[in-house]
């Protein structure tokens, strides 16, 4: 199993960091948002690529990301989680992935919160290079 959470999300990091001074980047899951805009990465899954297994078992794992992007301005909100969803898609397309989703999510713990939801997929091998085939 292929462990490149890490590399994933500091590569998001490098990247929004980088267009959207104010915005934080992390791997966890926080109940109350305080600063904002906020971009939630989370390895949603990670199992054998059975298609490639052989009789020493699996060189390659499948991998799924979500990607949550929040945002409370006042006037645009919408607006900067779709220019933050810019950045991470030509970040994680530049790393080997495929976006399969992007929608709008109601916040329901705070109504003047937009959010906004990218999913991914790919394929890595043992050594970290990640393929677009699912």
């Amino acid at each position: 199993m292929a462990d490149i959470e890490p590399d994933v999300i500091t590569a998001i990091d490098n990247a929004v960091t980088t267009e959207f001074p104010e915005a934080t980047v992390g791997g966890e899951y926080i109940w109350q948002l305080e600063s904002l805009p906020y971009v939630y990465v989370l390895e949603t899954e990670n199992e054998d690529y059975r298609q490639l297994m052989d009789q020493d078992g699996s060189k390659y794992s499948a991998v799924t990301y979500d990607i949550r992007i929040y945002s409370n301005k006042a006037y645009g909100k919408k607006s900067e989680c779709k220019a933050i969803a810019n950045v991470v898609n030509d970040v994680m397309h530049r790393l080997g992935f495929t976006r399969y989703m992007q929608l709008p999510i109601a916040y329901e713990e705070d109504a003047s919160i937009y959010q906004l939801l990218l999913r991914f997929m790919g394929i890595v091998d043992e050594n970290k290079t990640i393929y677009r085939r699912r």
